[in-house]
């Protein structure tokens, strides 16, 4: 008997599953088709970059956000379709010319795998939007009675269900807001990376451009010594000066070499570092140009890049865009207070025979929750409000940092700036007139060449800071840039 009631059951089963499974596969492989077709179209470039106004609506927090309009432009022309897998080869264009600070820059940001990424995030978190706003998958069900089914005092039993879920009206446009609200978030985070990688790459270009400069002023100033020393060992030959004059030339020059040791060390660092920026390996050969636009341009108020700041830096946005959608969370934890229902259909053959009862087996209803536990829904608001206010004053935080950034990094340009006058208006002028004069008393043994070796080596020192200065100065200008968000004009 067992198993006959195990037969019969399989076999009912098997007819609902007949009947089910079909439909449920040829809706799967339909949408299955429709998400492969999609994704085939999306390509995830190595540096996207989102447009400033793609997905992001300054006019309010609670405005809509239309993220079916995001596009990405490539950041390098001519090179959309291009995804570097791995480090470029010696036969890259990187080997073959010099580059520019800027082509440097792109470069690296063709090749970053963080940037990749974050590109990716921020897509994924663009997928997120349509799932939010979907309905939940329809629910199939089926019961049995397995008495009935080897019974012969009724019919077989059973019960076949479809049910469908749908939220209170709202609730699934605010789930896609929200959604939407932490894209725009992703696509902010990734235009930080963007300035901050430009950034890292810039600073690490001028510390190769320094060593570079001073390792080029170290061999002029070495040449000028050895002229010196020839000159102290001419004099020393024909007995106007001691051999001490000599010693102490070789001196200067063997500390002009012990500086020479330092710069190479310090160059094959930033090399490295610029190499490793690109992806190649930090011994690869680098050439960049030399004729680098070291102006001092004129710097504009500061109250007006304070101002440029707040509207351009994505720190700024992602945070605005945080907010709209803590606000966004806040109504849907209100709106929890209605009900959600639950449409069903249902056919019933327990109820026998059906001569008689045929008409009652064929049912649909409607369930619903009853949100009657007022404290938890109550806290749930009060969460949602709190984490509101958690971040509207992080972003009040925010905007006094930035504020102190940029005047931080406003008064170390000023102060680059007049260190530089300084030495090239006043004590280079002064040093290399000092020199002048001590060489010629020197000729001439009214001085010493211990003198002329003091006057000289304040000489080279203050030529040196002068690069250091202006280099710095450089350095000092990329990180005002980025902390204003953009180029000061």
């Amino acid at each position: 008997m067992r198993l006959f009631v195990e037969h019969y059951y399989c076999r009912l089963m098997q007819v609902g599953l007949a009947f089910c499974v079909p439909l449920i596969c040829s809706v799967g492989c339909r949408v299955t088709q429709r998400v492969a077709t999609k994704t085939t179209h999306i390509q995830i470039s190595p540096h996207v970059v989102p447009l400033d106004d793609a997905i992001t609506d300054h006019s309010g927090p609670d405005s809509k956000l239309q993220v079916t309009q995001v596009s990405f432009q490539s950041v390098s022309p001519g090179s959309k379709d291009e995804k570097p897998s791995a480090p470029l080869s010696d036969d890259s264009k990187v080997h073959a010319e010099e580059l520019t600070l800027s082509q440097l820059v792109e470069e690296v940001l063709s090749v970053n795998p963080t940037l990749d990424a974050m590109s990716a995030a921020w897509q994924a978190a663009m997928q997120r939007v349509p799932q939010a706003r979907s309905l939940e998958d329809p629910m199939l069900g089926s019961t049995v009675a397995p008495a009935s089914l080897a019974s012969n005092q009724v019919n077989p039993a059973y019960v076949l269900e479809v049910s469908q879920k749908f939220p209170w009206r709202g609730k699934r446009t605010l789930r896609g807001s929200v959604a939407s609200s932490e894209a725009g978030v992703a696509s902010h985070d990734y235009k930080t990376s963007v300035q901050k990688l430009t950034e890292i790459v810039e600073l690490e270009f001028w510390e190769y451009y320094s060593s570079e400069r001073l390792i080029e002023l170290n061999n002029q100033n070495t040449a000028i010594l050895k002229s010196i020393r020839s000159n102290a060992e001419i004099r020393y030959r024909t007995g106007l000066v001691m051999e001490q004059d000599v010693l102490q030339a070789d001196v200067e020059l063997a500390n002009l070499e012990q500086r020479l040791i330092e710069l190479r060390r310090m160059n094959r660092i930033a090399k490295g570092g610029l190499n490793t920026l690109l992806r190649r390996n930090p011994t690869d050969q680098l050439s960049i140009a030399s004729d680098q636009d070291l102006a001092n341009e004129k710097l504009p108020e500061l109250d007006s890049l304070i101002d440029l700041s707040v509207t351009r830096r994505p720190e700024v946005s992602a945070n605005v865009m945080q907010i709209r959608g803590l606000r966004t969370k806040v109504e849907i934890a209100r709106q929890q207070f209605y009900p959600d229902t639950e449409l069903f259909y249902r056919h019933d053959t327990f109820w026998q025979p059906k001569t008689t009862q045929s008409d009652l087996r064929e049912q649909v209803g409607v369930r619903m929750n009853v949100p009657i536990y007022q404290k938890r829904l109550n806290s749930a608001v009060c969460e949602a409000v709190q984490q509101l206010a958690k971040s509207q004053a992080e972003y009040d935080q925010l905007l006094l940092d930035i504020q102190r950034e940029v005047q931080a990094s406003y008064e170390r340009v000023l102060e680059s700036r007049q260190s530089i006058d300084l030495f090239s208006e006043k004590l280079i002028p002064i040093a290399e007139k000092n020199v002048a004069v001590v060489r010629a008393n020197y000729d001439n043994s009214k001085s010493t060449f211990v003198e002329l070796a003091i006057a000289q080596r304040q000489l080279i020192d203050f030529k040196e800071k002068r690069i250091v200065g202006q280099v710095e100065m450089q350095r000092r200008l990329t990180s005002l840039r980025r902390v204003v968000g953009g180029e000061l004009y």
